[in-house]
């Protein structure tokens, strides 16, 4: 299926929309603006699953030649957010019950990594830090707003593998963290996962771990975490989700 690209005006740069000629101002090269252009698209599933990303298309309604198409396209495919389809070309990447599976368990790995590190680092600073984060979470729970509230969730987590000091951790979670809220996106419609309210008891928690320097007690956390929340998104993917012919 073919899917309409979004357009350039719905890309925002400091809460404004920006015109074409401002966009490539923004980025250093064309191939990072039809990159970011197209991973934007992805991420907030106006490109949805299964669109096909076609190269001239792509071109003429950006205002470049293909040749940065076609490199943005095989940075998207490198991770892993686009495909290459005999017969169908470049598509979006399908998501599926086994993809959300795969994604909780490396969110669950790469988080107990972290946390063993941080344990040692934590600063009373880094305390301090990650507080106002939970509360503002919080807040956007009881105002309802889940965009808002999966950012603070992203930020949280990422903030965490920062203290650890491991920079290829802090940017896998940040990854992770990106595909989760995709996937929130197409499955949930962009509402907020269930289960918000423990959620925030077992940040909270992290916290208090941190700051105890609990080892045990955080990794115990962080599988039961993570394990909760994967339970509560698996009940919301249809049964029936596969991967899409290729």
């Amino acid at each position: 299926m073919i899917y309409p690209l979004p357009t350039l005006a719905s890309t925002q740069h400091g809460g404004v929309a920006e015109t074409l000629a401002s966009d490539i101002a923004v980025f250093r090269t064309k191939q990072e603006l039809v990159y970011r252009h197209l991973r934007d698209g992805i991420m907030r599933v106006e490109l949805a699953p299964g669109s096909r990303l076609i190269i001239e298309d792509i071109a003429q309604r950006l205002g470049v030649s293909a040749i940065p198409v076609r490199e943005a396209i095989q940075l998207l495919q490198s991770e892993r957010l686009v495909e290459v389809r005999p017969h169908a070309g470049a598509v979006v990447a399908g998501i599926t019950r086994d993809s959300v599976i795969e994604l909780f368990a490396l969110m669950e790995g790469v988080e107990m990594i972290a946390f063993r590190q941080a344990v040692a680092k934590a600063t009373p600073a880094h305390i301090i830090a990650l507080e106002p984060i939970v509360e503002a979470m919080a807040s956007a729970r009881k105002s309802k707003d889940p965009d808002k509230l999966a950012r603070l969730n992203r930020n949280f987590h990422v903030a965490i593998a920062a203290i650890a000091g491991m920079p290829r951790v802090e940017e896998l979670t940040a990854r992770l963290f990106d595909d989760w809220d995709r996937m929130r996106r197409h499955f949930l419609g962009g509402v907020a996962l269930p289960g918000a309210e423990q959620s925030h008891r077992e940040h909270a928690a992290m916290i208090r771990g941190l700051q105890a320097k609990d080892l045990s007690a955080l990794l115990t956390l962080t599988q039961e975490h993570n394990r909760q929340a994967l339970a509560r998104s698996l009940a919301l993917v249809p049964e029936d989700v596969r991967p899409a012919a290729k």
